[in-house]
């Protein structure tokens, strides 16, 4: 069941995400701090979408934990919430 699951395309400095089954997409901007770090600031058009009172100064950091042959183990951590997220992202064709 991918429901719940999100799709993810980069292109360029640009990620695009889109909850699977719930129609909803957002755009971050992507920008390397090291090989295993990034962070994601939500484009202005996506945080007034979200409804979700995502402020301005809002930015997720992506530390890469584990790399694999098709996938990736990655922490990701918020500066406006208090939570840690780990998840697997798989590289999909």
């Amino acid at each position: 069941d991918e429901n719940g699951s999100i799709l993810i395309e980069r292109k360029g400095k640009i990620q695009t995400e889109e909850i699977i089954g719930k129609n909803i997409k957002g755009k971050l901007r992507v920008t390397w701090i090291n090989d295993c770090t990034y962070t994601l600031k939500p484009t202005r058009r996506t945080r007034k979408l979200s409804g979700s009172g995502i402020p301005s100064n809002a930015l997720l950091t992506v530390h890469i934990i584990e790399v694999n042959s098709n996938s990736c183990i990655q922490k990701t951590t918020s500066n406006f919430f208090d939570f840690t997220y780990t998840s697997e992202m798989k590289i999909v064709d």
